[in-house]
């Protein structure tokens, strides 16, 4: 339990403390933490950030007699500047702490702190004056060590291997007003290349005519479309790349496997009733409403074949949600597995998912002009923050040289804020960290923490989809380690106690009303993981 010192706090499923002191001390594995809002995570963060430090500072110190390279090996990653700022100054008290016994230290954080130092002392088994020194020199350097946030960190690298990514070394990040002007002049330079009275007839010029022909008959697409479809392509062209393809892949698997069950129990056949019973109030409404019933009645004939939604589908969608939501409920009685939330989760996914030879459509039609576009960029010397990400990830996957010296360098990453994590900086993380050649994780090379409840930044292509392929990776390294802090520093008893009997039993009446079928598990059930308690 915590000492007198700390603030009241009720405990969350029960005291927490093993699985706080193994989070941060077992620095040989991977570990991956849940941790809701209000238990310490980034005082967790920042006490495992320490011990690994002073740990690789006395490894080197005893080696070779130069602690300070330690500071070069471990990387920090949290979502704001401030916060990074915040972090440095927590670790500097830390170890300031642990150097100087009875320097403050957040109340709160006093008992788990001096915990942790104790663990780390008894195990390095060095002397006294060995620990002053290290630490001294920990301290000293501890400027130096990377704790930024992922963009920050991405154009350090690009900036250091500015000849290997093909950009200049002195770039700087474009405001939103140049982007939009250099935008429009290429846009219409674009376009008279490709539509004008003398087309460019080379051959990515040609496949971009074909495409927007093909775009124009099936579609009826004309330039004000396409302009917008260029601009979100040149917005965010991360979404172009490979980890879009897996991702669609991934929730189109998760569907099908998931329709045999519903449609053998007869909940499509209900929801397609729900669809056809819905009176449209708008022409649009209403070709929804057409799209739905063809869509379900062929998926339920014939899984395996597609259908292009209309462009206008996520508007249309609102108006339909509540009638699916209550045709899922009605049949939830006799399907115990059907979970309302996943059912409307996988099936808009599916709705919503890229068709992947569509999506070569519109790379081939806007291809030229994202390269045109890109070139000018790198030419006047600017990138913008989606570029920082997909520079660098190309850079790791187009130079497995690269790739190897920075793992040569980087034994440890931390990433605070996992829930708000897109694909792309996943997959930059997953290069760090997996071995060139066995592309399995390295031990001990990433700690992450996070709270799936929290991810708000879905606007930013943040997914718990991607955060739950995330979890399920790391968990096959045979070194990996799930940890859940459920104890709560930030609020008072009065105000837990009062969500806990607002929301527990909503949770429970769900555990009841919908007991685990068999071969579910709480993967299936929340989307979440099997460790962590649902509530």
């Amino acid at each position: 339990m915590l000492n007198d010192t700390a603030p009241v706090a009720t405990t969350v499923g029960g005291d927490d403390w093993s699985d706080r002191l193994q989070a941060v001390t077992q620095v040989e594995r991977n570990v991956f933490v849940i941790a809701g809002a209000g238990t310490g995570k980034t005082s967790l963060l920042t006490a495992r950030l320490c011990y690994f430090l002073v740990w690789r500072a006395f490894h080197h110190a005893r080696s070779h007699g130069r602690p300070q390279a330690a500071v070069r090996e471990v990387v920090a990653m949290t979502f704001t500047e401030k916060a990074a700022a915040a972090m440095r100054d927590r670790a500097r008290a830390y170890l300031q702490a642990w150097l100087y016994p009875g320097t403050a230290v957040e109340p709160a954080d006093a008992r788990f702190v001096e915990a942790v130092r104790r663990d780390l002392y008894e195990r390095l088994h060095c002397t006294e004056s060995e620990w002053r020194r290290v630490l001294g020199t920990v301290l000293t350097y501890l400027n130096e060590v990377r704790i930024s946030t992922i963009h920050s960190f991405c154009a350090g690298l690009l900036r250091a291997y500015a000849f290997e990514a093909s950009i200049p070394p002195q770039f700087e990040i474009i405001g939103d007003d140049l982007w939009d002007q250099v935008f429009q002049e290429e846009w219409l330079f674009y376009l008279l290349d490709l539509l004008g009275h003398a087309p460019r007839s080379e051959p990515a010029y040609r496949r971009a005519q074909a495409a927007v022909q093909w775009f124009s008959q099936k579609y009826h697409l004309d330039l004000e479309t396409l302009s917008s479809m260029a601009r979100s392509a040149a917005v965010s062209s991360i979404t172009m790349g490979s980890s879009l393809d897996r991702q669609t892949e991934w929730e189109v698997a998760a569907w099908e496997a998931y329709h045999r069950r519903l449609k053998e129990r007869g909940l499509l056949q209900a929801v397609l009733e729900a669809v056809r019973a819905y009176r449209p109030r708008s022409s649009k409404s209403e070709s929804f409403q057409q799209f739905l019933e063809k869509y379900l009645e062929s998926f339920i004939d014939r899984p395996g074949r597609r259908r292009y939604p209309p462009p206008d589908l996520s508007d249309r969608w609102k108006a339909l949600q509540t009638r699916l939501e209550r045709a899922a409920e009605a049949c939830a009685p006799q399907l115990p597995e059907v979970r309302v939330p996943r059912f409307l989760h996988l099936f808009r996914a599916f709705l919503f998912s890229v068709d992947l030879a569509l999506t070569r459509r519109v790379e081939e039609a806007l291809a030229p002009f994202l390269e045109r576009l890109q070139r000018r960029f790198r030419q006047e010397g600017y990138l913008t923050y989606d570029d920082l990400l997909w520079q660098t990830y190309r850079l790791l996957v187009q130079g497995p040289t690269v790739r190897q010296s920075l793992q040569a360098q980087i034994h440890h990453i931390l990433v605070d804020e996992f829930q708000d994590t897109n694909p792309v900086q996943m997959d930059i993380l997953r290069l760090l960290g997996q071995d060139v050649k066995t592309h399995q994780w390295r031990p001990g090379s990433i700690f992450v923490v996070g709270d799936p409840k929290q991810s708000i930044y879905a606007f930013r292509d943040a997914d718990l989809a991607a955060f739950q392929r995330f979890y399920e990776e790391l968990q096959q390294s045979p070194d990996f380690l799930h940890c859940v802090l459920r104890q709560n520093f930030r609020s008072g008893a009065a105000v837990l106690n009062f969500v806990n009997a607002a929301c527990g039993p909503l949770f429970e009446e769900d555990r009841q009303r919908y007991p685990l079928a068999e071969g579910e598990s709480l993967v299936d059930r929340y989307g979440l993981f099997s460790a962590t308690d649902p509530s």
